[in-house]
């Protein structure tokens, strides 16, 4: 439980950097469409607006560029973040998605046996470690989420006013984040998001289905068995 709070920490932290990234880039983004609709205006055609427009743009320019290297940085984090803990999350999954099955294969047997009270400790026990897969898949999702803020602010901006560098450099972190977004991606096994417990749940429904039918023919092959030998007992 710690662990997950631990790995959890992590992740909110660099979706709040993505978040605050996002906000600057889409401020740049604004200042660079509200200075060309300025420089459209002949009444604002003077020097000083001349000079003032000029150095704006200079800082703008400077800010998209701190932003780029930013997210890099953050991007590095996130790659050294699951290579630290990317077999954990494996494990975790793996052995979460196993005791849910379980316990919760157990729940609907022992609450058929009308022990409510062992029902609840394992209903309880199981929607634990549902929890927290749910919330580092969530954390996961928002991750994703904010990367992809980021690419439709990089595709709504406006190159008339950037330098060629910049506009390359721009370029190619929206190639990046199109064909290859970063995620946690364990080993690249898996994606872990909430498509991935859509899947995790889809699989343990299956499981459940052919489990409780087996245990439904154990039970009536008990039953056709004691019938049989009932009416064999001389009399």
């Amino acid at each position: 439980m710690a662990f997950i709070l631990y790995m959890t920490f992590f992740l909110k932290i660099y979706r709040a950097c993505l978040i605050l990234l996002s906000e600057e880039l889409e401020a740049c983004t604004k200042s660079l469409r509200d200075g060309s609709k300025c420089s459209e205006d002949p009444s604002l055609w003077t020097s000083t607006a001349r000079t003032e427009e000029i150095f704006e743009r200079k800082e703008i320019i400077q800010d998209i560029g701190d932003c780029l290297e930013a997210y890099y940085l953050i991007e590095d984090l996130l790659e050294e973040f699951m290579s630290h803990f990317g077999h954990e999350i494996i494990s975790l999954f793996i052995f979460s998605f196993v005791i849910v099955s379980a316990r919760a294969f157990i729940s609907i047997f022992v609450f058929a046996s009308s022990s409510i009270s062992s029902s609840l400790y394992a209903a309880t026990k199981t929607s634990v470690y549902a929890w927290q897969m749910y919330s580092f898949a969530s954390n996961c999702t928002n991750v994703d989420s904010a990367c992809k803020k980021i690419l439709h602010l990089l595709h709504r901006m406006d190159f008339a006013y950037l330098p060629y560098p910049l506009q390359a450099k721009v370029n190619m972190l929206a190639i990046k984040l199109a064909s290859n977004p970063p995620g946690i991606s364990p080993g690249e096994f898996f994606k872990v998001d909430r498509h991935l417990l859509l899947a995790l749940l889809a699989s343990m429904s299956s499981y459940m289905i052919i489990l409780i039918q087996f245990q439904v023919s154990d039970y009536g092959n008990q039953t056709c068995n004691c019938t049989l030998n009932t009416q064999n007992i001389p009399e």
